[in-house]
């Protein structure tokens, strides 16, 4: 059965990874979902100093070696992904998600498309 994709945003990875250890890249439940950050989450991590005063455990040898493996996008999905992005970014910038949030978003908008 091939796996049901889930992208965790990055407050949700902050918030859960510590507590449910491997969050990423296991298959559960029933249709195999299987939870994947963003490749962009440790940019946001390293250009934010209250996340890395917060959640020093980040850069520890298991988490990082448990997001070794980030969702995987062809370049055709990566052109569609980057055109949903333009035109969200300039909606969001200065009231909603971060901008990894963005890319998130429009990752899961078009990451099944």
């Amino acid at each position: 059965m091939p796996q049901t994709k889930i992208l965790v945003d990055s407050c949700s990875y902050f918030r859960l990874a510590q507590n449910i250890h491997p969050l990423l890249s296991v298959a559960f439940g029933a249709a195999d979902y299987t939870l994947y950050a963003h490749a962009e989450l440790k940019a946001e991590f390293s250009r934010t100093p209250r996340l890395q005063t917060k959640f020093e455990w980040f850069m520890e040898a298991d988490y990082i070696e448990n997001r070794a493996r980030p969702l995987r996008i062809g370049r055709k999905e990566k052109g569609a992904i980057e055109t949903t992005f333009d035109f969200m970014w300039p909606e969001v910038r200065n009231r909603g998600p971060s901008r990894v949030d963005t890319w998130i978003l429009a990752t899961a908008y078009d990451g099944d498309r």
